[in-house]
């Protein structure tokens, strides 16, 4: 049986009226209210839900109802739930459910996107007009299809736009200079704060190279590290260098780079640039006044300390119980303060670079020996073993004497110190591939898990009792780290809280030197 002449104009008007919706209204729900009023009224249907599905594998949601304060009651009927089953397993095929005597839903297939159900009062739907609608709600899936990824597009835009907005924000505000260049070096991006550091606009100065910013005597430092991001494609060391301001000043600033294309399809490097001028200035002033201060008390602690030395040698008499007492407190308390002034220039003369190192090819194990000979006297008043574990006996090290035991002198001098009463100083060596490793480990407390990053740093002391107890300049390691590299080498530390610790350091073997 076909539809009747009046039902197939009405069916071409819908059709009509869908396509023109299609071309018009990419808005989901804009696009669904402008189509169901019409659609309902030529069906003879009192309501319509549409449930759609975003991705088509999530199970599809109530989006919209027409009208709006229509019941759907029978969604709870599991007779409802079992027809949604049978439309699954018989996808394009519409299903039918009488909920009562005059009530009847036809659930319509939106090809693998959803499904619509069609409520309709009084007389059931004529299955002939069932088939004949179907091409309309084929192409009401598509229009549907067309406006959730409009909507998921105009959603990743938002989104986008948004965190382009928060990006810029940052780039714009951020202290740091954050730049790109091509493989030539040259810049291509430049945020704003480079016109701060620089007095320079943004503009004049893409297209140029960053190194020829920079001042002549450091670049060949950029480049060693610009060549070192590209091959490796690893992050480059921190660099520091002097960039020429617009007013021809120079200014410190701290580097970092690293190669583009691991992030991205583009080539050359990213960067950050950060002005270090004013923290240089500062820390020049520091060093300069710690090495005045250092140097002006000298002098007059060195005549304290002879006129203790004397007083101690009764060079005015003999001295009563008491005074000696007072004088024993003066000379150790004088030692620790000529200990002190003498670390503070050593590392001032190490920042500055004015420590000469006078290397040797030397044999490990004399050296080795020799320290722990010095400092068994010191380990018997502690009450401590100085043990030598183990060392190669070819072993030879390529290294400055004088340097080499200062640094073991602060690591058997900080392990002695922390070890109990009884407890035992190890050291060790062992000859590696190119280097020689010296391993100092000491029966102590441990390093605790928040100190362990601040142990080589200047006058930095574990906050506990036994640090104070013990004294130290908190300088040793300090200086013990910058000998060791200045030697060409690296020095480290293994320690668990409650387990003691073992400071190591290496040097260059002789082979490999």
């Amino acid at each position: 049986m076909e539809p009747t002449e009046a039902q197939t104009s009405r069916l071409v008007n819908l059709q009509y009226q869908l396509a023109l919706l299609v071309g018009q209204e990419l808005r989901l729900l804009p696009m669904l209210r402008h189509f169901f009023p019409p659609a309902l009224k030529a069906l003879g249907c009192r309501a319509a839900h549409v449930w759609l599905s975003g991705d088509g594998l999530a199970p599809p949601e109530l989006r919209y109802s027409y009208p709006a304060r229509d019941s759907s009651v029978w969604q709870d009927d599991p007779r409802f739930a079992g027809t949604t089953t049978a439309l699954r397993e018989s996808p394009g095929r519409p299903q039918m459910l009488q909920i009562d005597h005059h009530t009847y839903l036809y659930l319509m297939p939106l090809q693998s996107i959803g499904r619509c159900v069609l409520v309709r009062e009084g007389e059931p739907i004529d299955p002939v007009l069932i088939e004949a609608i179907r091409p309309i709600f084929d192409r009401l899936a598509n229009a549907c299809r067309a406006s959730l990824d409009h909507e998921r597009i105009e959603h990743m835009q938002a989104m986008a736009a948004a965190g382009e907005r928060r990006l810029r924000t940052v780039l714009e505000t951020i202290g740091e200079v954050i730049f790109q260049t091509d493989d030539d070096g040259e810049l291509t991006f430049l945020n704003p704060a480079w016109q701060r550091v620089s007095g320079m606009e943004v503009e004049h100065c893409l297209g140029r190279r960053l190194i020829d910013f920079l001042a002549v005597e450091d670049e060949t430092t950029f480049r060693e590290a610009f060549r070192c991001a590209l091959d490796t494609g690893q992050e480059s060391p921190r660099l520091e260098a002097r960039l020429e301001a617009s007013d021809g000043s120079f200014r410190w600033v701290a580097i970092r780079l690293r190669p583009s294309h691991q992030d991205s399809s583009d080539s050359g490097v990213t960067g950050t640039l950060i002005d270090v001028t004013d923290l240089k200035l500062a820390d020049r002033l520091k060093r300069e006044f710690t090495s005045t201060v250092s140097h002006e008390l000298r002098t007059p602690l060195t005549s304290i300390a002879g006129a203790i030395g004397l007083l101690k040698g009764s060079a005015a008499g003999a001295l009563p119980e008491v005074a000696r007492n007072l004088v024993a407190i003066a000379d150790k308390n004088c030692q620790r303060l000529q200990t002190l002034i003498d670390d503070l220039l050593d590392m001032e003369k190490l920042i500055v670079g004015k420590v000469k190192f006078a290397f040797e090819d030397l044999a490990l194990r004399p050296l080795l020996e020799q320290a722990l000979s010095d400092h068994q006297p010191f380990a018997e008043t502690h009450g401590v073993r100085l043990t030598l574990a183990d060392c190669p006996l070819q072993a030879r090290v390529r290294t400055a004497a004088g340097r080499f035991q200062q640094v073991l002198s602060n690591l058997l001098s900080n392990a002695v110190k922390f070890s109990p009463e009884g407890g035992e100083v190890t050291v060790t060596a062992q000859a590696l591939d190119q280097t020689v490793r010296v391993e100092v480990r000491d029966s102590g407390p441990g390093i605790a898990d928040d100190f362990q990053a601040q142990v080589f740093e200047r006058f930095a002391k574990a906050d506990a009792s036994d640090s104070r107890r013990l004294g130290g300049t908190g300088l040793g390691l300090a200086i013990s780290r910058e000998l060791v590299e200045q030697m060409h080498g690296r020095i480290g530390f293994e320690s668990t809280a409650g387990a003691g610790a073992t400071f190591w350091f290496e040097l260059p073997a002789v082979s490999s030197a």
